[in-house]
């Protein structure tokens, strides 16, 4: 039979494994359906799921309040709202010891008016993969129950183009 040890081994490894489909079917989404509103609600699913995850996601009023300006910009060419996200995992509450992890959410890049080659452009859906990582990595650190208090921010858009794309060059 199967000892103890070897057995918690294997479940270990089926929730990093879990965890990395989950980020990969996030980068292999469609664009049209990986938007920053559906990486909020990722977000959000993790918080109902774990006790030890909490999820704040800023809307683009409250990204405005903020003075998030670079956001903003890229934000401008998209039909889509741009969504700031940030998820926390707890999972040593009695230490104020914070690991930050970052990940960009781009959710799909045509470079605006500096717009991407063709060839080049097909992958643009992955530019959100950054922020795909950091929920993975707090669901797989949730779902172990790691001694460690994680949080992530992702800032999520589309860069898109349109009449009111930022200008390359400028500064925001």
């Amino acid at each position: 039979g199967i000892n103890k040890e070897t057995l918690g081994r294997c479940k270990e490894a089926a929730t990093v494994v879990d965890a990395v489909n989950f980020t990969r079917d996030l980068v292999n989404g469609n664009a049209d359906d990986v938007t920053p509103q559906m990486l909020a609600k990722t977000a959000q699913g993790l918080a109902k799921e774990f006790k030890t995850v909490k999820t704040t996601v800023l809307d683009k009023k409250a990204i405005e309040k903020a003075k998030m300006g670079l956001l903003l910009a890229v934000n401008r060419g998209s039909s889509r709202d741009p969504a700031f996200i940030i998820v926390e995992y707890r999972g040593n509450p009695s230490s104020n010891e914070m690991i930050a992890i970052v990940g960009k959410g781009i959710t799909y890049d045509t470079g605006g008016l500096n717009l991407k080659p063709t060839g080049s452009m097909e992958t643009m859906k992955d530019d959100m993969s950054g922020g795909a990582t950091v929920l993975g990595i707090i669901k797989a650190a949730a779902a172990l129950k790691l001694k460690v208090n994680l949080i992530g921010a992702i800032a999520s858009t589309e860069n898109a183009i349109g009449p009111n794309s930022y200008k390359p060059g400028d500064v925001y």
